[in-house]
């Protein structure tokens, strides 16, 4: 198996985990939000597509911590 020396993340991020996290498309998760009886509950209805983007975050910061208390 030959080994493919990996991709560096583009300018300004520290990882492809962190570009994705801030370049994922919300668009279709606030458009279901608007219509679905229980994804994230009638309370949260309509979830913006902020909330979706400061989740995605969020558990990124708690992986990252719980990889450096591994450590």
């Amino acid at each position: 198996m030959s080994t493919v020396p990996l991709l560096k993340p583009p300018k300004g991020f520290r990882s492809w985990l962190h570009y994705a996290v801030e370049t994922m498309d919300t668009r279709l998760l606030h458009v279901e939000s608007l219509f679905s009886d229980d994804e994230w509950g009638r309370e949260n209805k309509p979830v913006s597509r902020e909330k979706f983007q400061e989740a995605a975050r969020k558990e990124l910061e708690e992986y990252e911590n719980q990889s450096k208390s591994s450590n």
